[in-house]
């Protein structure tokens, strides 16, 4: 059904839960909706349906209180973090989690292990790349693609947008597909993911040999709802920033060492080094401030951990639990840690120049015995464990699973243009809408919650714009 300008109210391009949650939740509430996606399956192409299924606001529970996820929200993304977004996130994420069980989808009971965080069932285990057909994020786009349609909503696969329509004033009037097809809308919403599967944006924007990481997310993520957004006026934010993961440089050739396991707790024990032997980047940041690290050098591929036996014995992690950790799954993987008495012996193996390696070594232990960690060239933040003894050596490759950055928008989803005013008819959510992660730290906010959230945001507006008693068939 189409309103009585023989548009539809709303067009969404890209069918992850930030799209599949817009269309819902605007149909619930009286839209014409048709939902695109290029994928032959709206419930199996993007990052959503590979995510772990757990929802959460910078790994906090979605009902703490406002207030607390406010300040945790600012202490990992800072500034990068806009202050509108951040309010729209912490008054709707509660609400969200509702909302998806008052449609019919199915959450797991707390566990101990998640720490009481919301994870969409059947829950999604990471011993096996390909053990996600089935699990709690498709099962949950199922539900909300079939109300969609129970609605009276469209969900069109292997429908790829191509170009945001405009008219002369500026505003929204639909897309063109890439087969030439036209479909009008008052309004769209982009929400097809990021840029983490197009080498030659992730050069432009992160790194220049950005195009080097290791993808672990969804090869559908390759920008093109940020082009046509920012063709169409939207300002792009914070698109220098990624979420990922540092893996065992193995990952390169076998799929049974990723998405699990990550490097990323030994670093805590660590120094993370580059071909030349020097620090990369402040280790007690963590993982995914050292994927962004590693992903901006010139040399992505080169860098290695370095850790001493002992704190790799330290590391092995009983049986058991959704994430496989490194000691002992890298080994039983066929990930390929070195072993030496000495630096110089560990360099040979790694492929690390020797002389870099021990002068990084030496300033490391003198700092760490005099507690002047913080003075180093690159400071070391945190309490590592002493690094001496027999050493160990891991090559690391940055996986990026989506970018933060993306097209600006304020807290209703309305794409901003570059005098920070709204673009009408424009809206982007999910991986393709900026403005709330980044940062030194990475600034990783959430994938799953704040899709949620701004899809929920992105239908509720879109609603709310539309004329009064406009409604006929077509």
């Amino acid at each position: 059904m189409k309103n009585q300008n023989g548009q539809y109210d709303l067009v969404v391009v890209g069918s992850g839960l930030a799209g599949t949650v817009a269309a819902c939740q605007a149909a619930n509430l009286g839209c014409s909706v048709v939902l695109l996606d290029a994928s032959s399956d709206p419930s199996s192409g993007g990052n959503t349906a590979l995510s772990g299924g757990t929802l959460h606001i910078a790994h906090l529970r979605m009902d703490e209180p406002a207030e607390t996820l406010r300040r945790r929200v600012t202490e990992v993304a800072g500034e990068f973090a806009q202050r509108d977004l951040v309010d729209a996130l912490v008054a709707n994420c509660a609400r969200g989690i509702e909302w998806l069980i008052e449609q019919g989808v199915d959450i797991e009971p707390p566990t101990e292990e998640e720490g009481g965080r919301t994870v969409l069932a059947p829950v999604r285990e990471f011993h096996d790349v390909n053990a996600w057909p089935g699990r709690g994020p498709q099962v949950a786009l199922q539900v909300l693609q079939k109300r969609v349609r129970a609605l009276g909503g469209q969900v069109i696969s292997e429908a790829r947008a191509s170009e945001v329509i405009q008219r002369p004033d500026g505003s929204v009037a639909g897309v063109v597909l890439a087969t030439g097809r036209t479909i009008d809308a008052a309004a769209v919403l982009l929400c097809d993911g990021g840029f983490q599967a197009n080498p030659d944006l992730r050069r432009e924007f992160i790194g220049p040999a950005a195009d080097k990481l290791f993808l672990r997310g969804a090869p559908s993520g390759i920008g093109d709802g940020l082009r046509m957004g920012s063709s169409a006026g939207g300002q792009l934010i914070n698109m220098q920033w990624f979420y990922g993961h540092c893996l065992h440089r193995g990952a390169l050739t076998s799929d049974r060492l990723w998405p699990q396991p990550t490097v990323d707790d030994l670093l805590a024990s660590s120094v993370l080094v580059n071909s030349e032997g020097l620090r990369i980047t402040d280790e007690g940041l963590g993982g995914i401030a050292a994927a962004n690290a590693v992903g901006r050098s010139s040399d992505p591929r080169g860098a290695s951990i370095v850790l001493s036996e002992a704190a790799w014995d330290a590391a092995l992690s009983r049986e058991g639990g959704r994430r496989p950790t490194a000691n002992p799954e890298l080994e039983r993987r066929g990930g390929v840690v070195h072993r030496a008495e000495s630096a110089e012996d560990l360099a040979a193996k790694a492929g690390i120049n020797a002389a870099g390696l021990q002068r990084t070594l030496d300033e490391f232990i003198t700092a760490a015995g005099a507690d002047k960690l913080g003075a180093l060239a690159i400071p070391r933040s945190g309490r590592p464990a002493a690094i001496g003894g027999r050493l160990l050596g891991i090559p690391i490759v940055p996986g990026i699973t989506f970018t933060v950055g993306g097209l600006r928008t304020d807290g209703s989803a309305r794409v901003l243009n570059s005098n920070e005013a709204p673009i009408p008819g424009l809206y982007a959510a999910g991986g393709t809408a900026g403005g709330l992660q980044g940062g030194p730290r990475g600034g990783y906010v959430g994938g799953l919650a704040v899709a949620l959230v701004f899809g929920l945001l992105a239908g509720e507006s879109v609603a709310a714009s539309r004329p009064a008693q406009h409604a006929e068939k077509p």
